[in-house]
């Protein structure tokens, strides 16, 4: 290896401006978003997997930890401390 490799990287702040808070990061099983959970926001952000820009939040009411999808990929399953699953189709 020629050790000449240059990678470029690019930073966007998750969650709240006072605690950035993000925990797990979970892709699509279409690879068109990426979903990123947050433990004191209680919200999974939704980002588009090419621009990198938000899309949507799912609020889970609780703090979101791992992000798993179903077989077909069709809904994303997000337990959280609180002591329940969001499951979002």
């Amino acid at each position: 290896m020629s050790g000449n490799l240059t990678s470029t990287h690019h930073e966007y702040p998750i969650g709240t401006p006072v605690s950035r808070n993000a925990f797990d990061v979970a892709v699509t099983p279409d690879n068109a978003q990426v979903y990123v959970s947050t433990l004191v926001d209680g919200k999974v952000y939704v980002l588009d997997r090419v621009t990198h820009a938000s899309i949507d939040s799912i609020r889970t009411g609780g703090s979101a930890r791992y992000i798993g999808f179903d077989g077909p990929g069709d809904t994303a399953v997000i337990p959280n401390e609180g002591g329940w699953v969001t499951f979002v189709n």
